[in-house]
């Protein structure tokens, strides 16, 4: 019995690989007017970040995609990535949505100022 069990567990790791994948824990969102960049911080802890990491963002001006990026790398905890953004209203949503390669996503959003 106990090896049946063992058995049962193991498929169960094989088999639901994305049952252990998480989404992003947080995003980091800063804009700066002056250098009209946009710098963007995802807390995303990884054991293996060459398989289980961030691989798409989504940045959007009040609620239209302008940019989606494939990042290069991830460390083991977090993302950074600055992104150019040259014309933005003040007052205007920046958007950011980050997407975990086993699944889940997380979005943040700040107001220009």
């Amino acid at each position: 019995m106990r090896k049946i069990s063992v058995v049962i567990l193991l498929l169960l790791f094989v088999l639901c690989p994305n049952a252990f994948a998480h989404p992003p824990q947080d995003i980091i969102l800063a804009y700066d007017p002056s250098s009209r960049t946009l710098a963007i911080e995802v807390l995303h802890s990884s054991y293996d970040p060459n398989r289980h990491h961030i691989n798409r963002l989504e940045v959007s001006i009040n609620g239209n995609v302008i940019l989606e990026k494939t990042p290069n790398r991830q460390n083991n905890t977090k993302l950074e990535v600055n992104i150019l953004i040259p014309h933005v209203d003040a007052g205007a949503t920046l958007e950011v949505k980050a997407f975990c390669s086993r699944g889940g996503t997380l979005t943040k959003s700040i107001i220009v100022p």
